[in-house]
């Protein structure tokens, strides 16, 4: 009888439904590789994808943004294209942007300049002397640079500036005002005379 007892007794502590932990864990571990291939996947074509593919019609407003650069820009970037090895002043590109500010040329000086933004484009104001022993006609030139990276050409003419004498001028460019530190160095163009004939 007591073995009977000690049985029905054993029977009752044992629950009716033994919760089955090893088939929850590979439910669990299957979910999360399935998770972890999405995400590799996704970040295989991610990192293997060739980007946006054009349409033509895409690539057309492409080319048309493209027509829409100033012709101010287009120049820069011909210029920059330019071998800066070239002598400064020469056909081509310009010269090398210098350490600091040069305002001074070989027949003439610009003093008390200040380069300025008006209506949104660059422009550089001073004071231009004639430093050589002739009069001087001929295209005064600035090259802006900011950091290192010619930004405008600003230029305008001087015509029989004597030797010694002043003028106040206004270099306009036909660049977009960029903000930073700028560096400018002066050139001139001598007006070539007109060759005689016969």
């Amino acid at each position: 009888m007591n073995d009977v007892k000690d049985k029905t007794r054993a029977m009752d502590r044992r629950p009716s439904e033994v919760p089955h932990h090893p088939k929850v864990l590979t439910v669990g571990a299957i979910v999360a590789a399935a998770a972890l291939f999405f995400m590799a996947a996704w970040f295989w074509q991610v990192m293997t994808s060739p980007g946006v593919v054009l349409t033509e019609e895409n690539a057309q407003q492409a080319a048309d943004g493209a027509d829409d650069r100033l012709q101010s820009d287009l120049d820069r970037e011909a210029e920059a294209a330019q071998p800066q090895d070239e002598e400064p002043g020469s056909k081509g590109g310009p010269p090398p942007a210098p350490d600091e500010s040069d305002p001074v040329a070989d027949e003439i000086e610009l003093t008390g300049y200040s380069i300025l933004s008006v209506n949104g484009i660059l422009q550089v104001g001073g004071t231009v002397t004639n430093t050589s022993s002739a009069p001087l006609t001929g295209t005064v030139k600035v090259y802006v640079y900011t950091d290192a990276v010619l930004v405008a050409t600003a230029k305008t003419e001087v015509k029989d500036l004597q030797p010694g004498a002043s003028e106040e001028v206004n270099l306009v460019s036909d660049s977009d005002w960029e903000a930073g530190e700028k560096v400018i160095l002066l050139d001139f163009q001598p007006e070539q005379a007109p060759k005689s004939g016969g």
